[in-house]
């Protein structure tokens, strides 16, 4: 990058509206300056459309909102991977402090998106919307894509960071409260699930207008759809997807388990007996007796592998899907629950109930770390028996399967029973016609042990399990 070393500005270059007749207005750039070298100012005003292309009055306007959204990501993105790297560091006021930046940053997008929604005609919208090409979408933003990954880098460092420090979100909740005298690392660390909380917020803020300048510009309002003929044409984008799929997005968080931890402390608060209403989460009895015993691993964070994340359904948790409320905060992809899904969360249930339940030999969802998405469930049908045999299950949704997620799954659920005491082996079963869930049982390691009628039945003993 060469600089004048004066850093005085010549004589300006390039004009962004050459057919203007008044030099007054002439918008005039590229002037050699320093600041401009810099800033890189002279590249960022030449990627807008020329003048003479654009198409419509406010297509100017239209494209540098769009810009600046983008330019906001970016900036947020970059302070994402910082955050990353002070969370690994154990640096909390570093992590807040950056926290506090993307919560910044992140109305500048809040802000374009009101800008837009207050300012452009809908007539405006739509004739722009009529020469745009197919599949100008801003599904396909970079930015929110790469936000979406970031996040999931971020919110993985967190949970290694309260792992490490051995606290889990139940005691960041109780050192959030002003009211809080203990360890001030772990009331620092709460602060920080504060702001990660608070710039979710900003997030899912940005979407939510986005969506209500959809509703304005386009139309689709879901809540008037009955008084509209249905014979004429709905709201799409310009890929041909229903606005439907705008609104699930509009309610998907970064950290959804931040927003699920919220709704349990309601619940907890609300019905008044926090210890047995949600047991895998406190691991705590009735009487506050711990119900780990020694040499038993409770499952307060996720089981993590390379692609997928096992998340233990607390009793709340499993008494939702059996009564088949969507558990808030979570994304399910397309075909979730599963058919045993709803059976497996009623066993959580009963087991929990009649004191039988043994912390981490529950239900857990298999959550896609890509999409961020519950794309199936695996679990243990109960706690080990006297000889230290349990036996396991486990489903995928149908757009999920053939990728080797199952296997994954299984071999990560398997590794967690086998560092827990008293588990001699893993059992499960299958059919004798699916094929796939025979391939997913002997990758992992699994042996036939017999075929009796339709029914195939697989053990796995420690130290047989494969990588």
């Amino acid at each position: 990058m060469s600089r004048v070393l004066e850093g005085r500005p010549s004589p300006a270059r390039q004009i962004l509206n050459p057919a203007q007749s008044n030099p007054l207005l002439r918008y005039e750039y590229a002037r050699g300056s320093n600041y401009e070298v810099d800033t890189r100012l002279t590249a960022a005003l030449s990627a807008l459309v020329p003048e003479g292309e654009l198409n419509h009055a406010d297509h100017r306007f239209f494209q540098i909102t769009h810009l600046v959204t983008e330019y906001a990501w970016v900036a947020v993105h970059h302070t994402l991977c910082d955050l990353a790297a002070g969370l690994r560091a154990g640096n909390l006021v570093l992590a807040a402090r950056h926290l506090d930046r993307c919560c910044g940053l992140s109305a500048l997008p809040v802000a374009a998106v009101r800008l837009l929604l207050d300012s452009l005609p809908q007539l405006s919208l739509l004739s722009m919307r009529a020469m745009f090409p197919p599949n100008t979408t801003g599904l396909d933003s970079p930015g929110a894509r790469n936000l979406r990954r970031a996040g999931r880098a971020v919110w993985n460092e967190f949970e290694a960071l309260m792992t490490r420090r051995g606290t889990n979100l139940d005691d960041l909740v109780s050192a959030a409260d002003p009211g809080f005298s203990g360890d001030q690392e772990r009331a620092a660390l709460a602060d920080v699930m504060a702001r990660l909380h608070r710039f979710d917020a900003r997030i899912l803020e940005w979407k939510q207008v986005h969506l209500h300048m959809v509703w304005v510009l386009l139309g689709g309002q879901p809540d008037t759809a009955e008084e509209l003929d249905h014979a004429r044409q709905d709201p799409v984008s310009l890929r041909g997807r229903p606005i439907s799929d705008l609104e699930r997005m509009a309610a998907r968080p970064l950290f959804p388990r931040l927003w699920q931890q919220s709704t349990k402390v309601f619940r907890r608060v609300v019905d008044g007996d926090e210890a047995s209403r949600i047991p895998a989460i406190n691991n705590v009895a009735p009487g506050g007796t711990p119900m780990t015993e020694p040499g038993h691993e409770a499952v307060s964070h996720p089981i993590s592998a390379d692609r997928v994340l096992l998340q233990e359904l607390d009793a709340a948790g499993a008494a939702d899907i059996v009564a088949g409320r969507v558990l808030p905060g979570q994304a399910w992809a397309e075909g979730y629950p599963l058919e045993g899904t709803k059976v497996a969360a009623g066993m959580v249930v009963r087991l929990v109930r009649s004191g039988g339940y043994r912390p981490g030999f529950g239900m857990y969802q298999i959550v896609d770390r890509m999409s961020g998405q519950v794309v199936g469930d695996v679990g243990f049908h109960s706690s080990p028996d006297e000889s230290g045999s349990v036996e396991i299950g486990y489903g995928l949704v149908p757009g999920h399967r053939g990728k080797g997620l199952a296997t994954e799954a299984v071999r990560a659920l398997a590794a967690w029973a086998f560092r827990q005491t008293g588990v001699a082996e893993l059992r499960a079963e299958t059919d004798v016609h699916h094929a796939a869930s025979h391939g997913v049982l002997v990758r992992a390691g699994f042996e036939l042990l017999a075929v009796e009628g339709e029914t195939r039945r697989y053990v796995l003993r420690r130290g047989r399990l494969t990588r």
